[in-house]
């Protein structure tokens, strides 16, 4: 082998060697709410390289990034950030390694303190139950029943899947809704838990409740 054919070797190796698939797994607090100051959250997860970068983007679509300095406490599977929050919403966050390799987004959901502080619990929305409790996951649409009280027309809903990622509903997406009920229609592909939660048109949160997913039935 000549030595130009081995340097042509060596190139093609590592041009073609695999990138790093960092992953996040978690972001904590979970529950976040809107302020006039960075917030430091920890992200937790599997692939972290040193010296890698994260980016932010806020529902309007705003990016913050975060690295060097700004990247704390950095381990394999772990790290440090102080992130502002202005608005309420899904935020999505996104991990750059050193070698290329990128993370799936991660959604957060961030929430609206003004309203929380000044409304009383006794006018937030609760939810009680979901049914069915329990799906399997499939391609099909499904319908689910919301049972509570002081549900506001024009509330939105939020839907957390195993891995992170939130959906939001509103407007067409919610129907036959009262004050006490609603039916939902969502596609479900991951099997895993769930965890479901609205939000009045006035800003007053409800709780989260768990919702359980099951892989696919087994075909008789």
């Amino acid at each position: 082998m000549t030595f130009t054919t081995l340097l042509a070797t060596i190139a093609l190796t590592l041009s073609t060697a695999a990138t790093s698939t960092p992953r996040i797994t978690g972001i904590t607090p979970q529950s976040i709410v809107t302020g006039p100051t960075a917030q430091q959250i920890a992200v937790t997860g599997q692939g972290f390289m040193r010296g890698l970068s994260m980016v932010v983007t806020d529902p309007a679509g705003a990016t913050q990034v975060f690295k060097d300095i700004n990247v704390e406490t950095q381990e394999s599977a772990s790290f440090n950030v102080a992130v502002a929050f202005p608005i309420v919403g899904v935020y999505q966050c996104v991990v750059t390694n050193t070698d290329g390799g990128v993370s799936q987004p991660f959604g957060l959901t961030v929430r609206d303190a003004a309203p929380a502080a000044a409304t009383s619990q006794s006018t937030a929305p609760v939810i009680t139950s979901i049914s069915p409790s329990t799906l399997r996951k499939q391609s099909q649409p499904q319908t689910l029943r919301v049972d509570g009280a002081r549900f506001a027309q024009g509330l939105i809903v939020t839907f957390d899947d195993p891995t992170g990622k939130a959906v939001q509903y509103s407007g067409r997406d919610i129907t036959n809704q009262t004050a006490n009920s609603f039916t939902l229609t969502v596609i479900i592909t991951v099997e895993g838990e769930y965890t479901l939660s609205l939000v009045n048109p006035g800003g007053e949160a409800s709780n989260s409740v768990s919702l359980s997913v099951r892989g696919t039935a087994a075909a008789r």
